[in-house]
């Protein structure tokens, strides 16, 4: 990863390396799914792996996450927005969106908490689709 590139490049000489604001378990999720150990993502754990994934600029764990994501019958609609959204996943929001032409399932997004968590541009996104939605007559 680029960031343990410039850590390690930095202290060469060291045998340590603290790695502050992550669990020991969180980040041996993360070692498990980066190197191919029989770890798999699940609903509990894709957050924060893609948090860490995220932080510690592990590009193969956040595609192995996207891949999850786009498959698992077990995560709501809403959240796999939220997380494509917030991780910039973009074949899940591509797969995502275009279920929103469903006006109940934009409505119920609007109306729950998880709306105010989107950025401005999903949210302009979704009223996009909305707004086509409604002038189709779904």
């Amino acid at each position: 990863s680029p960031f343990f590139a410039r850590v390690l490049g930095k202290s060469s000489t060291q045998h340590e390396i603290t790695i502050h604001a992550a669990s020991v378990q969180g980040f041996a999720a993360l070692l498990y799914v980066l190197n191919g150990v029989d770890h798999s993502i699940t609903d509990d754990n894709v957050e924060s792996l893609l948090h860490l994934a995220e932080r510690f600029q592990f590009q193969p764990v956040i595609d192995a996450a996207e891949e999850f994501l786009l498959f698992t019958e077990n995560c709501s609609l809403n959240r796999k927005l939220k997380l494509a959204d917030s991780y910039k996943l973009k074949r899940l929001e591509t797969s995502l969106l275009p279920l929103y032409s469903d006006s109940r399932l934009i409505v119920e997004l609007i109306d729950s908490n998880q709306f105010c968590h989107l950025s401005d541009s999903m949210r302009d996104k979704l009223l996009q689709i909305h707004e086509r939605a409604v002038m189709d007559g779904n």
